[in-house]
Order: structure tokens, then sequence, then C-alpha cells
């Protein structure tokens, strides 16, 4: 019987044999949505709606016919899929699927069975390139099973606790948060199951766990039944009872919030609020034709002038952005940001800068354009009169005037004219609640803008740390400060984070949503991926919401065409109003984006279109001819890399930098340029920032070139390669010293190496580090002695780990381990099927699962299989998940699959490739260099 693989992933395997290479991913995605329906059938019109929405009905019809012959001929003629008139069916005695397993558990009532069946999300990981409408049914599938798994296995759990079968409870409940890891009912269900068990320390471990991820994933406090739950954990009852967990109501739907009464009263008791605060009077000016049909409103604040001659700290600019900032409090009402105008133009600035912001303000796409004066009235008064215009015709739509002596004040009584005016539900917060009351933060913050958008970042970043200076408690300035800060790798980059977090409640909708998106990224946190879904359904026409959603949905592994889509979108939302040629763009941030998708799908193609439409819309700038570099030496590609050299050259960028030139080597492995880009580039009046990152570039291609003691002193003790001269003052390499006891069969010290704290290895989330600390260390230790005990034990830690982040990888590490074990214990076919669970990008990803796959598909004699998983891994980069496999290494894997296969010239080339690299080599890796040497003159090709 063949088996069909849903959950986790997709895949189909033949009777006792691997899952099928050859079957095409339209012919999988064919399979899956007849799969996903039994024991019922589908008709051809649903499936031709989900893989061919766009064709009309004889040629998809067409197309259907063909995908079933094509999948019958990869099948080797075993029809799976039973076509009966206008139905399709999966054939029940022909094939069996993971989901089918795991309902007959659930109705059966066999839990175990059902547990081991859902191994993870349905069709984890895989997408078509072109199936948007296949990419919206998985979403929705998806939704379904996982509801219809949490649904059983709660029923589950409570007849386990009222049974007192506590230990089947924990297994279920375990399940359970590792679905919904920020549910407060779904976490006491687990605590109450640890109690019956009498791990009352396990329970309340697990309790300080969740109270932690759910403050910093969602910033607020956990499910009070968590905490009461937690408490009576204290003094526990030999047998506690079930749980009952109440249902959370609803959100209220903003829209009709904003119509029901009790809101109104409350926008009528804010407005009498900012009257007491020290405003006199409100006027209206006489409405101009308001029609009943109004298109959506963008709004521009363009100038507000100070008139009043005490403009000491440019208070005109000043109340320009705390009046865009109130404005953007106002819900259903789209304001551009002073960030978003001073992007578009650069030359915007405080005094005489009105027709330059009204320019971009129009560019930004706003419909209608806010200018006005604040003047002196007699006994200290002052008075702050607005007009909205048509941004199209100049016609005034509307004038609103508040007097009053507090500037603050007057800034809210017209947010307040204006909502009412436009029937908007009005904010109950004060401006200075959401912005700062600090004349002297508003310009230093308004004048890091600038900066950040002319590429003065260092300078931006000095007007942030004074706006925090004069107000600590200004969100938007920790937030750009942060931006800043990790663009040029300033060590208070951390510090700055945890600021802008906790003040992002102080901010406006979009504004938090924007900081929660943008460092949730950064985070790799589930709070972050649901601030992103929250950006983009406020937010559609945004092209920062656009970009930041984008690159978060990347990251948790969201379909490359939705992410293409959405990113498509905001550079097409961008170039319409012609922004960023003055600075870092949207359009910019988001075309580096999509190349990295691209190449994370690895969609070579597509890499090389999306770099030249780049090239095309920003000639001047360098960011897309390093892009083409970068991928055009991953690829040996030497002819495009000395074109987009040259065109780094003619821009007086050209790469003559020690470490780009450090990274070619690695890249061409080749040992002599590999030791003199580490002489130039560690020898000389060089910072310690640079050193290090020279460094870390300098040990990859030590390792590549056999060279590995030179590698470890260097990591170790800072000793620049071939000379005694050590590095004082910098500390050793703590990932690249278990790197290279991991390769020199040192397991001990490399899994030790490997389990350090996350700030000393990578930038990664708490949670997600944890889950590749456990794996690494799990790796090495299997890896090296054949260890399995301690990375059997390990597998339930780095699958709970993995969940609470929001990066795909992260949450399928666990399948790698379960791949390591397989192989260790020479289930080679077992193992490459968790291998292909654990991947979410071929080239991108963790790359040492390219290698392990490959060498399990050497030991079962398929050398085919192991080709492309080695040919993507080379296509990688050098950077976090793509260190952990050795590319000589990869390069060796890749010539014996070629020779395996008969194909003898694309053997040689590899083959060719690690003589290079390996003819200076440690004596440890001698042995490589001959093997490949041998090979060479047998072959009668030439020895490098």
């Amino acid at each position: 019987m063949h088996r069909l693989t849903l959950l986790g992933g997709l895949s189909i395997e033949r009777p006792g044999g691997p899952p099928e290479a050859t079957v095409r991913p339209r012919r999988l995605a064919l399979l899956a949505i007849v799969g996903a329906a039994v024991p019922r059938a589908v008709t051809r019109d649903q499936v031709l709606g989900v893989l061919w929405p766009e064709s009309g009905p004889e040629p998809g019809r067409h197309a259907l016919s063909q995908t079933l012959y094509a999948l019958r001929r990869d099948l080797g003629g075993v029809d799976l899929i039973q076509a009966s008139g206008p139905e399709l069916r999966l054939d029940s005695v022909g094939v069996g699927s993971d989901l089918g397993d795991f309902r007959a558990a659930v109705v059966a009532q066999d839990w175990a069975a059902a547990l081991s069946a859902y191994r993870g999300p349905f069709l984890a990981g895989f997408y078509l390139t072109d199936g948007a409408g296949f990419d919206h049914w998985v979403e929705s599938e998806r939704s379904r099973i996982e509801a219809e798994a949490v649904a059983a296995f709660e029923q589950a759990a409570d007849a386990a606790l009222a049974a007192g079968k506590f230990g089947d409870a924990v297994r279920l409940t375990r399940r359970l948060t590792q679905l919904n890891p920020l549910s407060g009912p779904l976490a006491t269900l687990h605590l109450t199951a640890l109690a019956g068990l009498g791990d009352h320390a396990g329970a309340m471990v697990h309790a300080k766990a969740h109270g932690d991820l759910v403050r910093r994933e969602l910033e607020s406090e956990p499910d009070p039944e968590v905490l009461r739950a937690a408490e009576r954990l204290k003094t526990p009852a030999r047998r506690p009872a079930p749980v009952e967990r109440p249902e959370a109501a609803p959100p209220p739907d903003p829209a009709t919030a904003a119509r029901h009464p009790r809101f109104r009263l409350r926008s009528i008791a804010a407005l009498f609020a900012v009257v007491a605060a020290g405003v006199g009077a409100l006027v209206l000016w006489p409405r101009a034709g308001r029609t009943t049909s109004e298109p959506l409103r963008v709004l521009a604040v363009t100038e507000i002038r100070d008139l009043t001659g005490a403009d000491s700290a440019g208070s005109g600019a000043v109340l320009g952005e705390i009046l865009t900032t109130s404005l953007g409090r106002l819900t259903n009402l789209t304001v551009v940001s002073s960030a978003r105008l001073l992007e578009l133009d650069g030359a915007v600035g405080p005094g005489g800068s009105g027709a330059a912001r009204l320019a971009a303000a129009r560019r930004a796409g706003a419909t209608e354009l806010i200018d006005g004066e604040l003047l002196r009235v007699a006994d200290s008064g002052q008075r702050l009169e607005i007009r909205r215009t048509d941004a199209k015709t100049g016609v005034l739509r509307r004038g609103y005037r508040a007097i009053g002596t507090d500037r603050f004040a007057l800034i809210d009584s017209v947010t307040m004219l204006v909502a009412r005016d436009l029937e908007l539900f009005a904010p109950t917060q004060s401006v200075g609640e959401v912005s700062s009351n600090s004349p002297i933060a508003l310009q230093r913050y308004e004048e890091g803008i600038r900066a950040l958008y002319q590429f003065d970042t260092y300078a931006a970043l000095r007007f942030f740390h004074e706006a925090i200076e004069a107000d600590s408690t200004f969100a938007l300035a920790s937030y750009y400060g942060w931006w800043s800060a990790s663009l040029v790798g300033d060590p208070q980059t951390a510090t700055l984070e945890r600021l802008a977090m906790r003040l992002a409640s102080k901010a406006s909708d979009r504004d938090r949503l924007l900081i929660r998106t943008h460092i949730g990224l950064d985070r790799r946190s589930l709070g972050g991926l649901a601030s992103a879904d929250s950006l983009l359904q406020r937010y559609p026409n945004d092209p920062e919401a656009l970009t930041r959603a984008a690159a978060t949905f990347a990251r948790a592994g969201r379909p490359i065409n939705v992410v293409a889509n959405l990113l498509n979108r905001a550079i097409s939302l961008d170039s319409a109003v012609g922004g960023g040629r003055r600075g870092p763009c949207r359009t910019c941030e988001a075309l580096a984006t999509l190349v990295l998708s691209y190449r994370s799908a690895d969609s070579i193609k597509l890499v090389d279109q999306t770099i030249d439409r780049w090239r095309v819309m920003f000639p001047d700038q360098a960011a897309p001819y390093r892009a083409w570099a970068t991928t055009a030496l991953a690829q040996r590609r030497y002819a495009d890399l000395a074109s987009a050299q040259a065109g780094l050259k003619a821009l007086r960028q050209g790469s003559s930098q020690a470490h780009d030139r450090l990274v070619e080597a690695v890249f061409r492995a080749d040992p002599s340029a590999v030791l003199e880009a580490c002489r130039d580039g560690l020898s000389g009046q060089i910072d310690d920032q640079e050193w290090v990152r020279n460094r870390w570039q300098c040990g990859l291609g030590l390792r590549a070139t056999g060279r590995s003691l030179a590698a470890l002193a260097l990591a170790r003790e800072g000793r620049i390669p071939l000379t005694d001269i050590r590095r004082q003052g910098v500390a050793p390499d703590q990932l690249l010293t278990a790197i290279l006891d991991f390769e020199g069969n040192r397991p001990a010290l490399a899994a030790l190496g490997f389990e350090r704290p996350a700030g000393e290895l990578v930038d990664w989330s708490e949670a997600g580090n944890r889950a590749w600390a456990l794996t690494l260390a799990a790796m090495a230790r299997v890896g090296t002695r054949g260890d399995t005990l301690l990375a059997r034990a390990a597998i339930d830690s780095i699958r709970w780990y993995g969940a609470q982040s929001a990066d795909a990888a992260d949450a399928r590490l666990y399948h790698f381990v379960e791949g390591l074990l397989a192989a260790a214990g020479g289930r080679h076919r077992e193992a490459m099927t968790a291998y292909r669970q654990a991947v979410v990008s071929w080239p991108l990803g963790f790359t040492r699962i390219n290698l392990e796959i490959a060498r399990s598909a050497m030991t079962v004699g398929e050398p085919a299989v192991a080709i492309y998983p080695l040919q993507a891994a080379l296509r990688g980069g050098l950077d976090d998940r793509q260190v952990f496999a050795n590319r000589t290494e990869i390069a060796e894997a890749l010539a014996q699959a070629f020779d395996g296969v008969g194909q003898r010239d694309s053997a040689a080339t590899y083959y060719t490739i690690v003589a290079r690299a390996l003819k200076g080599a440690d004596p440890p890796h001698r042995p490589r260099y001959e093997r490949a040497r041998d090979w060479l003159v047998r072959a009668g090709r030439s020895v490098p």
C-alpha cells in the first residue's frame, strides 16, 4: 500500500520504499486535495477551483486529465485516484494516509495512535509557486484540521482526567499546548494533568514558562485561571477534578463598537475632559458640500505654523508631528505619518518647507491635506486654526478652531472636532499619552527621522537618543532608535528593543502594531506574527505595513506567492508615489525581502528577474548590485559576479574590502585566496567589531579548506593564521569553536558549546534559540559518537520550544533529530522522511539536513535522490543555519552522488573543487584529498 503524508509535510511513498522523488508539486497537490476529503469524494469542479481557478472549463478539465495521467505514470502505472463521473476519490485499498489514520484513531478513541499520527500542521512547508487558490484552500483546511485535533484531544484529556488516567492526560494536554501555546484554558488543563500525575514541580515549571511566554509575546498577563491553578498547585489535592474551561467571549466588531451608544458616550466624555484641560472655545467652520458617499480619506498634515513668536524649539514642526500622531488614533481614518513624508522627500524640514511637504503628501496618496496656524490671543491664550483641503482640487472642505492655554489640549480638541465632523470613533486618551509632551523630544525625533532617510544612520541614532533623554516614555523615538541601532550594530540595540516593546502600548494603533510586528520579526515571536496579521488587516494599503507583514509571514513559512503578492503590492504602491530615492525606502526593503524569499524557495529565475527589476528602478543604488553579486557567487556564475562587481565599482562601492574577498574565497574554496584575505582582514588598524566579523568568515574559509587547527586557534585564541600574532581583548567565538569541535569528533565539547545561552551564539529569540541549542547538541552527540539516549530525551523539549517561535524552521527542528536517531538505528528510509519534514527551505534553511538526507539516500542506494538537496545547499549562504554543514563536505557528497548515477562530468567538477580546497589540508583531511585526487586521475582529469 502506498502511504500519503499530509500532516507535517506532503509526500507519497511506495510500498516498502522511500517517498517518490519524481512526483511534481502540482500532482502532489492534487493528491492532497483528494486525500484531505477522505472518506468523501471531491468533484472535478472543486479541484479546478483550487488548482486552476483562472482557467476556463475546457482548459481546466484538460489540465486535470493531463495531471491525473502524469501522476499515474510517476507512480509506475498505479491509479491512486479513482475517477467516477464528476467525482474523484482516493483509492482506500491502494493508499493510506496519516490524516486518515488520525481521523480513524479519533473515531476509535485510540488517543495514542491519534497523537502519533498528528505529526504537524497540514501540508507544512509545501506550496505551489503559482497557486494562490491552492494556498487559500490549504490555509482553510489547515485551520479546520487543527480545530479537529484540538477538539478531539480536549475531549480525550477531559475523559482521561475524569477516569484518573493522568499519564494519558499529560500526553494529550502536552500536545494541546503545542498546538496553541498561548491558550490559558489549555495551559490550565495541562497543569491539572501534571498535578494529577504527581509532577507538581513540572506543573509549576510549565505555569511559569506559559506566563513568561504570554508576557513576552502578548505583552499582557496570563489568564487569571492559570495563575489560580498555579497557586492551588502549591498545596495540590491528591486527585484534582477536571477543570471547567469557560469559553472566551468573542471580541466586539470594531465597526459595531464605533456605532454603539456606550462608545459614543465615551467619546463625548473625552471631549468634555479636553474642555476641562484648558480649552475655552471649540468652533467648526462651515461645511463645504460634503456628500454622503465620500471615498476613503487619507489625511496628511502638511504644515502647522507657529505665529506666537515663541518658536524656540521649532514648535511649528513639533505641532505638525503631534497633530499627525493625534489624528492617527482615529478609527477608520488613514493618516500619512511624518516619517513617510520625510521618506518621500528628504528635503522636508521645519520652516519654509510647506511646498515640499505638500508635494510629498500628494505623492503619498493623501486625499485631503491639513494645514494651519497657532496664534496668540488675549490674556496669554492661544488659538489653533486648522484647514482640511481637498488634495486634488485645493477646495476647502472644512475648518476647525480651538482656543485655550495648553498646546496639547488644543491638539486634542481639534482631533475631537475632526472625529465628530467625519463621524469617527474618537480616542479616549490624550495625545500626550501616545506621543510626547516634550517639544525638545519631538524636535529631536523629527531630526532623527530626517537623518535616517538621508542615509546618516549614526546621526539618526544620536537624535533618537536625545529624544529619549528628553522623554523616556516616547514610544516612536525608542522604536526608531532601536531600528537605527540594529542597522549599525550598536551595543544598546537590545536595551532600545526592550524599551520600544514596553512603550508600544502608548503609540497609536498603527504604530503599536508596526513596532510589535517589526521587533517581533527580529525576535521570531508569536506575538509579532499576530501583530502582522492585524497590521495587514487594518492597513492593507500601507506599504510599510505590507512589507513588515510579508517579512514576518515569510519567516513563519507562509506560502511564497502570498508573501510575494504582499511585497509586489507594497512596491506598486510605493512606486506610484515615487518614494524613497533619497534614502532607505520601503520599495528597496520590499525588493530585498522579495529576493530573499525567492532565494529561499530556490526560484532562481524569479530571483534574477527581481534583481533586474531592482537595478532598473534604482540604478544609482548599490543594494541591487550587491544582491546580484551574492546570488551569482552562490550559483558559481562568475561572469555575472564580475558584472555585478563592475557595477559596484562604477558606483564607487566596489568589493575591495577584505570581508567581501573573504566571502568570495570561501565560496570558491580557494586556499591561497582564503589565507590572503584572512591576513588582510585580521591585520592592521581594524576595530574590534569589524575584526570579529572578519574572524567569522576567515574561520569558515579555513574550515572549508581543511585547516581546522588554524581555524580553532583563531576562534579560541584570536591567533591570525600562519602567524603567532593574537588579537587581544576579543572574546572567543563560541559558535565557531563548537562547530569545529563537532567536525573534529569532540562531541562533549561541541554539545557544551552549542548549549550555551542565546546571547553568546547568534541573535535568535529565546525559545527559538533554546530549540536550536538542544538540536545542535543532539546533532553533535549522535553524529560523532552515536549517543542517542540524550538526543532522544531532548525531542519533546525541542518540539515544545520550537512551537513557541513564529519561525517555521524552529517548529520543525525535532523532525531533524528524529531523522538522526532513525539513521543511527539503520532506518535510513524513515530518516529521510523525517528530514524532509524538517525542511523549510532547501538552499537557505538548515543545510545540515541537506547533507544528512543525501547520506541516507546514498546508504540505501539512491544517489539520484541526494543530488538536488546538495546542489541547493551550495546555493545557500554563510550565515546562521547554512554554516552547520561544511561546504567542501557538501561538494564531496555531491561528487559521490553524481558518480553514483554515472554523470562523470558533473562528478569531476565537484571532485576538482574538493581537491583544490583540500590540497594543503591538515593531516586528518588528507585522505579526503587523496580520494578526490585518485578519482580524477582514474577518470583522466587534471588534478588542481
